[in-house]
């Protein structure tokens, strides 16, 4: 194989991943989108439906704050550090580009969790939550999708640093 070839191959891969990160990134916030807008047709703000009795429900909330409510009113911090996290990939992406597909795959889900709820506070100026277990805050696809998407980076965090240990 020369090195051309090898080039090529390399360059066709990347050019997967991209389009395969840019996928993952649109069904998350294309999903997200559609789960609040669906939620909002089907119930009224604080309507609570149950799904398993006692464990699960559907609740449509407006939260004007971060998790759990947090700094409530203060929107623009969190739409400042949604924007700053968005820069921040865009200026690494040369560095991300060197990642794992698994590191890609988790910033992908990430970004989009990051969109969807930018796009909330933004439009809206409070982010559409609708999950309920009941020993959890409400939540959405979009906080899930940021819990996801970090804890896959997390985990290959863990993972380089114990293959760098091993060598």
């Amino acid at each position: 194989m020369t090195h051309a070839s090898v080039q090529e191959d390399g360059d066709y891969l990347q050019v997967q991943r991209k389009l395969g990160m840019g996928l993952v990134l649109l069904i998350v916030l294309i999903g997200d989108r559609l789960s609040k807008h669906w939620i909002e047709q089907q119930l009224v703000l604080g309507e609570t439906r149950p799904v398993v009795s006692g464990v699960f429900s559907l609740t449509l909330v407006y939260n004007p704050g971060g998790a759990f409510g947090f700094l409530a009113g203060y929107r623009w911090v969190f739409v400042v550090a949604a924007l700053l996290l968005l820069l921040l990939l865009f200026l690494h992406r040369n560095t991300v580009s060197e990642q794992t597909t698994t590191v890609h795959y988790g910033l992908a889900v990430l970004t989009g969790g990051v969109l969807g709820n930018l796009w909330d506070r933004i439009v809206f100026g409070y982010v559409v939550d609708f999950f309920d277990f009941h020993i959890w805050p409400v939540f959405n696809v979009a906080d899930a999708a940021i819990v996801c998407g970090a804890l896959v980076l997390g985990w290959e965090v863990l993972r380089h640093e114990r293959r760098t240990k091993s060598q």
